[in-house]
């Protein structure tokens, strides 16, 4: 028994020695990997820089006033009386109808004292005229008689000398005439009428109501013909003439109307150098406020070049390649930002512009190259 024991001990020590040699053996036969350290370069499309002549349309947007466009402001005092139109938005007068008529009864009574006053006054001097005066008489007395206390008074007739208008003057008579114009001057704000063909945009006020002088009453404008305001860079003037065809739309829409460039401002902002340009159009569908979106024409600039957009970082620069195989950060004049793409300038006709967007570019990257298709 006790026999076997020891050779099993044996046994069980020259496998454990065995296993030890082999993976001694084993392990003196790996050897390390050779490290590679090799740099992976990004193969980029590039593009010479080719100047020349690009044209293109500018552009541009603003919003629309009538041409016509008046805010109407009391200028009397009284209650606002109805009329056979409400005075409200949305509603259309023609030419020379009432708008706002104002509780005159006040007034008219002031203007018949004045038309009084100057009938007398007239009525006083005529025996001494037809004396003193003859040569006046008759003018002065026709006058007179055709005096309507229901209508506008006309302007005195004029006399004959000097001293018959002095007369005339220190019996006053024609101050007399001046106050009944005066009042008929007020009497006639009490009626306010429609001084074109148009419609309320804005009302203020309600029949019953107090107005007082100064109160904005509301606003009234004239449709189909409009004023669109833009502002351009000053670097476009000598391209833009009053007279040239703009094409308009609305932002959202197919519709199109067809203006012309009335007027340009004499004078550039100061702060962002633009200039104010008024195109003037019309059309049936267009609203007072509403935004259209124009081209102007005929813009064109020499050794520049039309490049994506998206090429363009930090507003004016670009990556370029230097020595055939490095990243330059370049600084660029850029003329214009147009739908996808940008005008610029100011690089050599031998640089080599990088015309991939490179995700994790950076100036001094090794890149490979090939040519834009």
């Amino acid at each position: 028994m006790k026999r076997k024991t020891i050779v099993d001990l044996i046994a069980a020590a020259v496998v454990i020695v065995l296993a030890i040699a082999i993976s001694n053996l084993m392990a003196s036969s790996k050897t390390n990997p050779e490290r590679i350290n090799k740099t992976v370069r990004k193969t980029i499309t590039v593009m010479p820089f080719s100047a020349g002549e690009i044209s293109f349309e500018l552009p541009v947007y603003g919003k629309l006033t009538p041409i016509k466009k008046s805010e109407l402001y009391a200028e009397v005092n009284g209650i606002l009386l109805p009329t056979s139109k409400d005075f409200l938005e949305g509603v259309s007068f023609k030419k020379g109808e009432t708008l706002l008529h104002i509780d005159d009864t006040e007034a008219k009574a002031t203007l018949m004292s004045q038309k009084s006053n100057y009938l007398n006054a007239i009525s006083k001097v005529l025996p001494d005229v037809k004396l003193d005066f003859p040569a006046d008489y008759d003018k002065w007395k026709t006058y007179l008689e055709k005096l309507d206390l229901h209508q506008n008074t006309p302007q005195p007739p004029e006399a004959s000398e000097k001293k018959a208008e002095l007369y005339l003057t220190s019996q006053g008579v024609y101050s007399a005439y001046y106050n009944l114009k005066t009042s008929e001057a007020r009497q006639a704000k009490y009626t306010v009428r429609a001084p074109y063909n148009g419609i309320v945009t804005e009302s203020n006020i309600k029949p019953g109501t107090l107005v007082r002088p100064g109160q904005k009453i509301g606003e009234f404008v004239a449709l189909g013909d409009y004023e669109l305001e833009v502002y351009i860079s000053d670097r476009y003037l000598e391209f833009i003439k009053t007279g040239n065809t703009v094409i308009l739309k609305a932002p959202k829409g197919e519709q199109e109307w067809q203006g012309r460039i009335s007027r340009i401002n004499h004078s550039i902002d100061s702060e962002t150098q633009t200039v104010g340009v008024y195109i003037r159009v019309s059309g049936k569908d267009l609203r007072d406020g509403m935004y259209l979106n124009g081209k102007l024409s005929g813009i064109h600039f020499d050794n520049t070049m039309a490049i994506p957009r998206k090429l363009v970082f930090d507003n004016n620069y670009i990556y370029t390649i230097k020595n055939d195989s490095s990243i330059v950060k370049s600084q660029i004049d850029v003329i214009e930002f147009l739908e996808g793409e940008a005008i610029i300038s100011g690089l050599e006709p031998d640089e080599i512009l990088v015309y991939d967007n490179i995700a994790g570019a950076y100036p001094g990257m090794i890149v490979n190259t090939k040519p834009a298709k």
